[in-house]
């Protein structure tokens, strides 16, 4: 069976198996099950092919004084982030840069690797092969772009 099929006749099952709900909840609920399918189909169908590096650029570096006016918790340093500088560029293939923030690394790494596979993020961007992400210091957040190149 053809995988588009297969979404098909799994939405046709879950809309058989969940006759309580109203006509529209049970419609948004099959829209948000295509959509889930329609994703796993992608990653499934892109194992294994690996794209090109991913190019990393820095958008921007907040202070703590951009996020918030008094800070919910006493901070050990102030101003932005050292370890990054605006419009600085990485290219890569799967493993951290050099000198790149470890906790970053950490929350961006699952994009990249999405990207490699062939993820275009459609569902967020108009761009294809794009996403956007910051690192979890909610006090001083760095924000990256992400590219397939």
């Amino acid at each position: 069976m053809a995988q588009p099929e297969k979404v098909k006749e799994i939405e046709r099952y879950m809309l058989f198996v969940l006759p309580n709900l109203s006509g529209l909840r049970a419609w948004l609920l099959s829209q948000a099950i295509k959509r889930f399918l329609n994703k796993i189909v992608r990653q499934v169908s892109s194992l294994g092919k690996e794209e090109g590096p991913v190019k990393i650029t820095v958008l921007k570096r907040f202070d703590t004084k951009e996020v918030f006016k008094d800070l919910p918790v006493r901070a050990k340093y102030s101003g932005p982030c050292p370890d990054f500088k605006e419009g600085q560029v990485f290219c890569v293939d799967s493993s951290m840069p050099t000198g790149f923030c470890s906790y970053a690394w950490d929350v961006i790494f699952p994009y990249v690797k999405a990207l490699k596979s062939g993820d275009n993020f459609s569902e967020w961007y108009e761009e294809s092969g794009v996403v956007v992400a910051c690192c979890p210091d909610g006090l001083r957040p760095v924000v990256f772009k992400l590219e397939r190149k």
